[in-house]
């Protein structure tokens, strides 16, 4: 009898060692490594550039999950969402899923429509830990190129009062497009939106027949291209001549201001075009 109790005490004795290696699992098992906190944990929260909010969530075990929202107006706003491994010495994020979205809203705040523009945008999201900011380049559209969100910052309420009777929600999002359009050369898009006559290069030009035969021989110049590329599309700079994109790359203005008539932007010049 004492001999089986002490064979029951062994027994017991190597399955208690067994238990515990197996709760002390050295580190870069599989144990250890259900336990890694995602690095995106330290970046984590609501970022803010003017009217643009970016909100940073974790993904999965090491990924990024960004949702941007732009106001246009009261009445509707864009919507980036998109998501990419985080480089944890470059500190970015490559993204190559974002879906752009506009939507809309009832009086009552609720949701009038979603419309998809794309599923398959492209970019890059950069932190800056030093002083709590992120850098947005967009490759789809150039929307956002180099812009800067810092953590904690609400966005400004820009105004176009002085030259148009339009939201400036509406204002920026009009200039976005045309950004993008002046970036890939799309004229035709840019003639859809002309007041004539334009001024193209200080010459004015009469129609869109001529200003597309114009533009259709030309190319961005280098110094207009990095300008345009690093235009936000917000708080625009305006005069009395009109509202500025990229240093003067694109005048437009509101021919309907200060009259009964609906609002509405027009392109009045173009310049660095070569």
């Amino acid at each position: 009898m004492k001999k089986m109790l002490s064979l029951l005490l062994v027994a017991l004795m190597v399955l208690s060692l067994a238990a515990c290696a197996a709760k002390t699992a050295p580190a870069g098992s599989e144990a250890a490594e259900s336990d890694g906190q995602n690095p995106v944990m330290n970046f984590v929260g609501t970022y803010g550039c003017e009217r643009a909010t970016m909100i940073v969530e974790c993904k999965g075990a090491d990924e990024a999950q960004f949702t941007v929202t732009w106001s246009g107006s009261a009445a509707s706003h864009a919507e980036w969402t998109m998501s990419g491994k985080l480089d944890t010495d470059k500190l970015t994020v490559d993204y190559t899923d974002c879906v752009k979205k506009e939507v809309t809203f009832n009086e009552d705040g609720s949701v009038a429509s979603e419309d998809v523009i794309y599923e398959d945008g492209t970019g890059t999201i950069t932190f800056s830990p030093e002083d709590n900011s992120l850098t947005w380049n967009d490759a789809m559209e150039h929307v956002a190129d180099d812009m800067v969100f810092v953590s904690g910052a609400a966005p400004e309420a820009a105004d176009y009062s002085g030259v148009t009777a339009m939201p400036a929600g509406d204002v920026e999002a009009f200039a976005a497009l045309l950004k993008g359009a002046y970036l890939n050369e799309e004229w035709n898009v840019i003639a859809e939106y002309v007041k004539y006559p334009v001024m193209v290069n200080g010459v004015a030009i009469e129609d869109e027949a001529t200003l597309l035969e114009t533009l259709n021989s030309m190319h961005v110049s280098d110094a207009s291209f990095s300008a345009m590329t690093q235009e936000t599309c917000t708080n625009l700079f305006f005069n009395g001549q009109g509202i500025c994109l990229a240093d003067g790359a694109i005048w437009i203005l509101d021919p309907n201001y200060m009259t009964d008539k609906t609002p509405e932007l027009k392109i009045i010049t173009i310049n660095g075009v070569e």
